[in-house]
């Protein structure tokens, strides 16, 4: 199951890979491939922080901006996956909050790495987060994948996929 769901995801990256290839040669032409990643990882790593900073603050409009129309989000919770897309994944998200089915407690993710193809970043890494997902408290541990992908000089975030590790599955040192 997990296998099937991770063939779009792949295939979302891989499109902007290809679009992103022509214009990205040019540019590590002129800055220099190893600086061109550098610089994208940063900017890939300042939009995640930015898309947390508009999640805790609540502001739908500013958050529904930063989402790829086509977006989509594989979710794992429980033993139990879901396919979400833009809409639904907003409307998952505009109801976080205090006294909400869906509450982010505690937010820590570590062994996050950034890997960067033409105009798409893929961000990997583990969480520890702790969060109520439909009224259950999900504690993890969890892996997670993000695809942001820079398009006419703006970031959007293309697809996410989120799942939980099974127990005997430890943090990467």
């Amino acid at each position: 199951m997990r296998r099937i769901l991770l063939l779009p995801l792949l295939a979302v990256a891989l499109v902007g890979f290809v679009k992103g290839q022509s214009t990205s040669e040019k540019k590590e032409d002129a800055v220099g491939g190893g600086e061109q990643k550098e610089v994208l990882m940063k900017e890939a790593q300042a939009f995640a922080d930015h898309i947390e900073d508009v999640k805790r603050s609540g502001d739908k409009k500013a958050l529904e901006s930063l989402y790829a129309d086509d977006f989509i989000s594989k979710d794992e919770r429980f033993g139990i996956g879901e396919v979400l897309h833009k809409t639904q994944y907003l409307e998952r998200r505009g109801s976080v909050g205090h006294g909400s089915e869906n509450q982010v407690i505690k937010h820590a993710h570590s062994d996050v790495r950034l890997l960067v193809f033409g105009n798409t970043v893929i961000m990997t890494g583990y969480s520890t987060s702790i969060l109520r997902h439909k009224g259950r408290l999900s504690k993890g541990p969890r892996l997670f994948t993000f695809i942001y992908v820079k398009q006419d000089g703006r970031w959007q975030a293309v697809a996410e996929d989120v799942f939980d590790i099974p127990k005997g599955y430890e943090e990467p040192q």
